[in-house]
């Protein structure tokens, strides 16, 4: 059997999803603006007149690769609304 690999949202990732953003082309920058979300600040990503503006990387990076993968239109597309999860045992948490 191969080895289990497990990753967990948090902050260590963040460089690897900026770092993804900038090899796709985009300008990254974080601004604090607590009129969008509250007391956090806000990551933005820019590109061919594109913006993209989350509260972390990760969530930028989902973000952005929603309309790479599904398009501009992605709030059109029929995807599922319910998924069947199974639990697994795990030491994630």
């Amino acid at each position: 059997m191969g080895t289990f690999m497990k990753m967990v949202d948090a902050p260590n990732t963040y460089n690897y999803a900026i770092d993804k953003l900038i090899d796709w082309g985009y300008k990254i920058s974080v601004v604090n603006d607590m009129a969008d979300f509250v007391d956090k600040f806000i990551w933005v990503a820019e590109k061919d007149e594109k913006q993209f503006s989350a509260t972390d990387p990760l969530r930028l990076l989902g973000l952005v690769t929603i309309i790479q993968e599904y398009g501009e239109t992605w709030d059109c597309i029929e995807v599922a609304s319910s998924f069947s999860i199974k639990p697994i045992k795990s030491d994630l948490f």
